[in-house]
Formats: structure tokens, C-alpha cells, sequence
């Protein structure tokens, strides 16, 4: 279910615990992305009410999660290690992702 408002604060506790469960910054998560830092903290923090669902889904596969996997209410989410250029991060991935089958 899509939340009706982006700075509604269900979508901002799910960004929140996500972006906590996969041990990510918010920097980080920004990063990966393709946003500013900036622009991450406001779409967190409820100060941005007009992100597009482009932004959100470069969000979401942040976490290897598609779009209807980040808006479900309930997730069997896992966290799981997968490496960068410069360190191991952390992400969540969801049941349909390549590293799951």
C-alpha cells in the first residue's frame, strides 16, 4: 500500500528501520541511491511531501527491494552481505532477488 502522503510517518519509520536494520548511514544510503545526503535526511525526517516514485524505487533498490516489496506492510525481508568497491555493505533483500535463489 502506498502511503498518501511521503512524509506520512509509517513511510518514514519504514525508510528509518530499514535503512538501521542494514546498518547503513544515511550518507550511505544517499549514495547508493543516487541522491544527496541532503535530500535523504529531508525525505526521512517528513520535510519532503513531493518525492517521486522514481526517487523512492532508486531508494528501495538500495535495499534490493522492488517497489511493491518497500510499500508492503509486512516484509520477510533479510539481511544479507553483498561487497562494494571500497567496503561490505549491508542490504536488505527480499524474495525475489538474485542472490536468493
Amino acid at each position: 500500500m502506498i502511503p498518501t502522503a511521503y512524509n506520512d510517518e509509517a513511510f518514514r519509520a519504514r525508510l528509518r528501520k530499514l535503512r538501521e536494520a542494514a546498518n547503513l548511514t544515511q550518507r550511505e544510503v544517499a549514495e547508493h541511491a543516487g541522491i544527496t545526503k541532503i535530500y535523504y535526511q529531508s525525505i526521512e525526517a517528513g520535510r519532503r511531501s513531493n518525492v517521486s516514485i522514481r526517487v523512492i524505487g532508486q531508494i528501495a533498490a538500495v535495499y534490493g527491494m522492488s517497489l511493491s516489496e518497500f510499500f508492503a506492510e509486512s516484509s520477510d525481508a533479510r539481511i544479507f552481505s553483498r561487497k562494494s568497491s571500497s567496503a561490505s555493505v549491508k542490504f536488505l533483500a527480499g524474495p525475489d532477488t538474485p542472490d536468493n535463489a
